[in-house]
């Protein structure tokens, strides 16, 4: 298929939702197509009668153009080798990907209450299309990299003061599974954890916003993740945005790494160690509550871990800085896993906050680092206080969210309760009905002696 690539003129037929297949469209196809968007403005340009005429001009140029081919021309690109083509389209999504990167890292992470202020949608590509290269350049690797058997958006975005933008938009399996990661990112927040911000977003609650952003999508540029997120937002009835973080994904090495960088920039490294060390703590709290076994590494709940759900940030200000992603909600875990994590839960949490350093920093070491004796992390110290103080904060405030969580259930049983006691007298038939069936039973019997 052959894309018009005429400055603007492009960006029309690319903002009208197809590609023009110069071989097989016809003028009067074309004319009626065009009629489609005419007066629409795209960017700057606004498709008028004129710029019709002058994408036919183009059009019938390349028509003319391949019909002088020669048969034996035809004939050989007829022949070409399939891995060629399929060859040809993955370096041209390689450049896009990459022009992508280039630009995502310019971008400014979007808040996600102010998405009211979006003005056009540049670009989408999913966590798929963002780290197809990530072979060749592991550190160039995508930010905010997502596992939760779904789908995941980075979306490029122009706003009313013309900045630059990112956001993410997430699809989980169903809209239980996306409510459940939106419940657990709050409670996540309640433990004073550092995560990326994210909101829940109804289509019927959210109508006018769907429609208008789902508006933006399709008149953006053309791609694999442009097709799949109108997909998603035609067949899904909620989504999650979320701030964008730009940072990499967790590594030991990496954060060794940056940590002794920053101590020949900063006088405050002690804080700063101390600081990531308390987030490490808390969120190792979070996790245990809400059973979230897709971040650290527990041999004691046999946890395998997912490393990439923490990301090293060095924005917003902050020299470094961990911050969670993708925290989970297990709703229905095995009844015998759960008893077998009740007894090993305290085992795994005393050696946490042991009194001897060494035990301590055994546990830290397994949670976020499997592939090393510890001897990377003997300089640090200070992570390993942190970690411990960040263990006591969250304790201490989820004391009172237990309280809270724990009225909110009651009231919700005491209202179900309700709801169905009311539901099953509602089912069964009245003493009035009773008594008029029974007279009528009489009636028919007398009526049949008789």
């Amino acid at each position: 298929k052959k894309k018009i690539c005429n400055h603007n003129l492009h960006e029309v037929i690319m903002g009208a939702g197809s590609s023009v297949d110069v071989s097989e469209v016809g003028e009067d196809q074309l004319v009626d197509f065009l009629s489609r968007v005419k007066g629409k403005k795209v960017g700057n340009l606004e498709l008028t009668d004129n710029n019709i005429n002058e994408i036919l001009g183009i059009l019938q140029g390349e028509t003319s153009v391949r019909n002088e081919e020669t048969p034996s021309s035809t004939t050989q690109k007829n022949n070409t080798s399939p891995n060629l083509i399929q060859q040809a389209e993955e370096e041209e999504y390689e450049e896009d990907d990459r022009d992508f990167k280039t630009m995502l890292d310019a971008a400014t992470p979007l808040d996600i209450n102010s998405m009211d202020s979006i003005t056009k949608v540049l670009k989408v590509c999913t966590s798929d299309d963002l780290s197809r290269n990530s072979k060749e350049n592991e550190e160039e690797e995508a930010t905010s990299q997502v596992n939760i058997g779904g789908r995941v958006y980075f979306v490029l975005v122009t706003t009313k003061i013309e900045k630059l933008s990112i956001i993410v938009l997430k699809f989980c399996k169903n809209s239980v599974e996306t409510m459940s990661e939106c419940y657990a990112n709050e409670i996540t927040d309640k433990l004073g954890v550092n995560i990326a911000p994210i909101k829940l977003i109804w289509k019927h609650q959210n109508n006018e916003f769907w429609n208008e952003f789902f508006s933006l999508i399709s008149l953006s540029q053309q791609s694999s993740g442009n097709k799949y997120l109108i997909e998603d937002m035609n067949k899904s009835s909620c989504l999650l945005l979320q701030k964008f973080i730009h940072g990499k994904s967790f590594s030991p090495q990496q954060f060794i790494n940056s940590i002794e960088a920053l101590s020949n920039r900063s006088s405050k490294i002690e804080n700063i160690i101390s600081e990531n060390g308390k987030m490490i703590g808390r969120t190792y709290i979070a996790d245990l509550f809400l059973r979230n076994c897709d971040r650290f590494i527990d041999n004691d709940l046999k946890w395998r871990g997912n490393l990439t759900n923490l990301l090293i940030s060095t924005s917003e200000g902050q020299p470094l800085s961990l911050i969670g992603i993708d925290t989970t909600l297990c709703r229905r875990p095995p009844r015998l896993l759960m008893r077998s994590d009740l007894t090993s839960l305290p085992h795994s949490l005393t050696k946490a906050l042991h009194s001897d350093h060494v035990i301590a920093e055994t546990k830290l070491i397994e949670l976020i680092d499997h592939s090393t004796d510890g001897k990377e992390w003997a300089q640090q110290g200070r992570l390993c206080e942190g970690f411990q103080d960040g263990i006591r904060d969250a304790l201490k405030q989820l004391v009172p969210l237990l309280k809270t969580l724990k009225t909110r259930f009651q009231s919700l049983k005491l209202l179900f309760d309700d709801f169905f006691k009311r539901t099953e007298e509602l089912g069964k038939p009245h003493e009035d009905d009773q008594a008029s069936s029974a007279s009528v039973t009489t009636k028919k019997k007398k009526k049949k002696t008789s």
